[in-house]
Order: C-alpha cells, then structure tokens, then sequence
C-alpha cells in the first residue's frame, strides 16, 4: 500500500505529465524537462522530439510555430509551474529532502522518469546550468563561442574529477 507521500507525489507526476501534454499541440515522441523550485521561487523548461524527428524543440518555440495565442499557453505554463512547485512542497510537508531542481523524462507512451538533484544552487550562473543540462540530456553544443568555450572547460574538470 503506498504512503500518503506515494500517493500525492505519484498523482503530481501525473498532473505534471498531462499539462506538458496540454501544451505540445504535434505528436511527439519524448520530452525533457528541467524544473528548479525554491521557497517563492520556480523556474522550467523543456524540449520535446516531435515524432520521426531528432531535433528537439524547445517550449517557448510553440506559440508562434503553430500560431497559438501566447496568453492561453501561458496558463498552461504557469499550471506547469504550480504542479512542480506543489511536488516541491509535498516533499517538504512529508519530510523528505525538497530538491533544488529536477529533470523530468517523458514518452509519449507515458513512461515517466525523473531525476532530483540536492545541488546548492544559490552561487550557480544559471546560463551555464543550462547549457551543461542541454548537452547532458539533449546532446546539444552551444552554438556561441564563449558557451562551447565554458562547456568544453566543464567537461574537462568534470573528465579530471572521476
């Protein structure tokens, strides 16, 4: 039997699921995406692969690539926002660790996976925390020299460090 912790965090990923969903109007075949919550704070992103494409697309891309009203998707982003800031304090209220941000696997048969980081966050550039997520989970090199300059330096000490 699951615990109230099971229970509510289980239909939360689901809510979480569903409104990402809500807001791919093509079919697709996966998403990732990157949640960061802190006490009155909450910033995501993600990218999804259309079907039968290997090139991602990025969420605040739809509006204008499939002519939707910016407001209305909007609503649906800050539903997003409240579902991963009510994961958040779920966590909290059941005692748990609360994470400093999470990414967030989907396909589009439902499997959902999702990975918490613990990181203390308060000193990271947050440009540069995109960039490594998007080369970690997407494969993506920056296109800026000074951005491929920063990742290649990152994997560097990163490759030093194991």
């Amino acid at each position: 039997m699951d615990t109230p912790f099971e229970t509510q965090s289980e239909k939360l990923y689901q809510q979480i699921g569903e409104t990402i969903v809500e807001m791919i109007p093509e079919e697709w075949e996966k998403v990732y995406l990157y949640g960061e919550v802190n006490e009155g704070f909450c910033y995501s992103f993600f990218y999804y692969y259309p079907e039968n494409s290997t090139s991602p697309v990025y969420y605040m891309d739809i509006p204008k690539r499939f002519h939707i009203d910016q407001s209305e998707f909007d609503k649906v982003l800050f539903q997003l926002f409240d579902h991963l800031e009510e994961l958040w304090e779920t966590f909290k209220k059941h005692d748990q660790e609360p994470w400093t941000n999470l990414t967030l696997y989907l396909d589009s048969s439902g499997k959902i996976k999702i990975h918490f980081d613990y990181e203390d966050l308060s000193d990271a550039n947050p440009l540069h925390r995109r960039i490594i997520w998007k080369y970690r989970y997407l494969g993506m090199i920056p296109e800026e020299q000074e951005d491929r300059e920063f990742l290649e330096e990152y994997l560097k000490k990163e490759k030093e460090e194991k």
